[in-house]
């Protein structure tokens, strides 16, 4: 995330489940967040371990004491919970977290790290990273915040192809559009997920925080598919549609 409070651990559980609901392969998320628990509340998931645990572990960690650290609160993806959930800690070091990484990809398919917001310790973990999505939001005190950290990232030598910018939150007929931004930051926008907090609060009341019907899951979906060189599906023109197409 850019700064605090653009999004960046709805649009990872998002991510998550999409990706799994995509590919029929196993995702682990992991949450970096040391004052939160925001994935554990928003995957409703109830577990006595987190990140923590696992670290503290490494000597000895295999796959089946792996399971006792994680949960799976959907099926197909797993949740390494935060330190947050457990109260306020000090970040892991960058080098055990590290570790976890390591370990972790020799048993999942995709692994969706929630970084919250750049910290000394997860830059430093950040070579181990396939693609770096920058979160933000088109107010410009975010804005301001996200050109800090781009140049942040590069000034320290992470790659500029590896890095993505999600724009959240744009609302219809801001006065930022997309284009906006770029020449703002002077950075592409690759994807741009449209503002829905009404009907986000509205499922949240009812409980479906990760509802796959949400306008935020449709266009993580998309973004998702782009990333992955999917194709979008045609659609069939059918009807009356068809008929004037045919006569034309």
């Amino acid at each position: 995330g850019s700064s605090g409070g653009v999004g960046t651990t709805a649009l990872a559980c998002h991510w998550a489940l999409e990706l799994y609901r995509q590919t029929s392969q196993e995702v682990l998320l992991i949450d970096l967040e040391v004052s939160s628990n925001g994935a554990a509340f928003l995957m409703k998931a109830s577990a006595p371990h987190t990140l923590l645990d696992a670290v503290q572990n490494l000597h000895r960690l295999d796959a089946d004491l792996w399971k006792g650290f994680t949960c799976s609160p959907t099926k197909g993806v797993d949740l390494l919970q935060g330190p947050g959930v457990a109260g306020i800690h000090d970040q892991p070091t960058a080098e055990r977290v590290r570790h976890i990484l390591r370990f972790a990809r020799s048993l999942y398919d995709w692994v969706v790290v929630d970084l919250g917001r750049l910290t000394v310790s997860s830059l430093a973990i950040l070579d181990e990273t396939r693609d770096l999505f920058v979160v933000t939001t088109p107010e410009l005190p975010a804005l301001f915040e996200t050109n800090r950290l781009l140049q942040r990232l590069l000034d320290a030598g992470f790659p500029r192809e590896k890095l993505r910018l999600l724009l959240n939150r744009r609302t219809k007929g801001t006065s930022f559009t997309p284009q906006d931004v770029e020449k703002a930051i002077g950075y592409a926008v690759y994807g741009s997920i449209a503002d829905s907090s009404r009907e986000m609060g509205e499922a949240y009341a009812d409980g479906r925080y990760l509802d796959e019907n949400l306008t935020i899951r449709k266009a993580v979906a998309q973004v998702i598919r782009k990333w992955r060189g999917i194709e979008e599906t045609p659609v069939m023109r059918s009807g009356l549609g068809f008929l004037r197409f045919a006569r034309e």
